[in-house]
């Protein structure tokens, strides 16, 4: 599972730099949208993070892309797509408030890193 989530996550997924170049295109600047490139280089820069060491890492596929990664990846039907995309960013959210040390913001996106958190911790031990 884990080559072909990297392989998904690849060609469906987005990189800070095309996030930004999005982000102008649309002329979208909500905070929230604007802050997810500082986001993930906090991430990149944290030596605690664990799931984001590479660029590769970063990279995130939006809710609208996720109906892939939900049937081809969790074998689930497509129409969870918007559940599962919730569920996975508030385990990440609790997975950041359990940590001790130095805290990293939460994410509006899921990328590789989270999702290959929530499936060591939610899907693995029952695959």
């Amino acid at each position: 599972i884990a080559l072909q989530a990297k392989e998904l996550f690849q060609e469906l997924g987005v990189t800070p730099s095309q996030h930004r170049m999005m982000m102008e295109q649309e002329g979208n600047h909500s905070p929230q949208s604007a802050n997810v490139p500082a986001i993930l280089s906090q991430y990149l820069r944290s030596p605690s993070d664990a799931y984001h060491t590479t660029e590769d890492d970063c990279r995130y596929v939006p809710m609208e892309r996720f109906e892939r990664v939900t049937k081809e990846l969790c074998n689930l039907p497509t129409f969870f797509h918007k559940p599962l995309y919730e569920r996975i960013l508030r385990l990440w959210e609790s997975h950041l408030q359990a940590r001790s040390g130095k805290k990293l913001p939460s994410l509006p996106v899921i990328t590789h890193g989270v999702f290959h958190h929530f499936w060591e911790m939610e899907m693995a031990p029952y695959d």
